[in-house]
Order: structure tokens, then sequence, then C-alpha cells
């Protein structure tokens, strides 16, 4: 199934399913908040855009992102060379909340390449 799926390019970022990600993006899991947030991982195509290829929640990011169980996804979405970037939303939301809004940006993009 993994090659029917591709990339989506976002447009709209620092928005992505209605949330502001920042203008920042984190390159380095040690820069990324140790904090409960949304976040969306992609990279900067030679087009200059932003492709999405994944999207989850935790109540830690940087230990998430360090210790993802889709890693593999996520080095064979960047195997051509790409940078990943992590958009990060921070939010109080409990786990179970933050599960339904990624429920709900997924749902948005059907077609992402990993998860």
């Amino acid at each position: 199934m993994l090659e029917s799926r591709q990339p989506i390019p976002i447009e709209t970022y620092p928005t992505v399913g209605g949330y502001e990600f920042g203008a920042i993006t984190y390159l380095y899991t040690q820069y990324l908040p140790e904090a409960p947030a949304i976040f969306v991982c992609m990279y900067r195509g030679a087009d200059g855009n932003r492709y999405l290829f994944d999207v989850d929640h935790a109540d830690n990011v940087r230990l998430a992102v360090a210790d993802h169980p889709r890693a593999a996804c996520w080095h064979h979405a960047t195997a051509a060379g790409q940078t990943m970037e992590i958009g990060v939303h921070i939010t109080a939301l409990p786990a179970w909340s933050r599960e339904i809004e990624v429920t709900k940006i997924r749902a948005q993009y059907p077609q992402l390449l990993c998860g």
C-alpha cells in the first residue's frame, strides 16, 4: 500500500488541517519542545513547497520524534536527500483529545505516506 501513497504538497503551511504550526520548523530533535503537541512531518521539495507525509501527537514531542514507531517510513519519505522538518502545534489538550484532532487532520489528507 505504501507505493500508492505519496507525500502531499502543503501550500497553506504554516496552517495544516486547520491548525497553525507556526513558521518555525525543527530539523533536529534536540530543538523540539518537551511539551504536549500535535506535530506534522514534512520536507521541503526542490520547488520550495513543503510536502506532508505524517501527522501525530505526543505528550512530549522531543521524545516521541526521537523514538517514533513510524521512523522507518519517515526515512523512506526523505530518502531522496530531503531534510525532514517537524512543525509543532503545542496544546494543553489531553492525549485523547489530541488523538481526535489528529484523526480529523488525517481525514483531510487520506493519502498520507506514513500512518
